[in-house]
């Protein structure tokens, strides 16, 4: 398979899932060409939360607000001109999910929200986004059918 288009871009992740469970949801993997590693999640929201840290992490897109902290005092974000690649494409894209793979394209997150593609293991779009809502909800028609 050759791998082009969004899935070479950064800010492209890469959804592996393992396993499904009724009440928590799905669980596995999110990995990128821009992140160290594989990073772990449980559930629909954790995959949302984690994901959001990592594209905070890449430094691109960037967010339209900042988290802030009644506690702890936040650095603020440098801007990033171009992302560190940490692994080719070939050693994200190899791994595939035991229940199901995919991957999320993040154009931007304008509103405090992301906007974007949902793509298949080809780098395909499948489904394209204006807000995490409308993601989830894609996802779950697709899911049904």
């Amino acid at each position: 398979m050759e791998i082009s288009g969004y899935l070479r871009q950064p800010t492209c992740l890469h959804i592996c899932i393992d396993t499904y469970d009724a009440e928590k949801g799905p669980g596995g993997t999110i990995s990128g060409i821009a992140l160290e590693g594989e990073h772990p999640f449980q559930g629909m929201t954790d995959l949302f939360r984690q994901a959001d840290r990592l594209l905070d992490k890449i430094g691109k897109p960037q967010a339209t607000a900042q988290s802030r902290s009644f506690t702890a005092r936040i650095a603020p974000r440098p801007v990033v001109v171009k992302a560190t690649l940490h692994r080719t494409p070939e050693e994200v894209y190899a791994r595939r999910g035991a229940v199901a793979t995919g991957n999320i394209f993040i154009e931007s997150r304008r509103n405090c929200t992301w906007q974007g593609k949902c793509l298949d293991e080809e780098g395909k779009v499948r489904i394209a986004f204006e807000s995490e809502m409308e993601l989830l909800s894609r996802l779950e028609e697709t899911r049904l059918r």
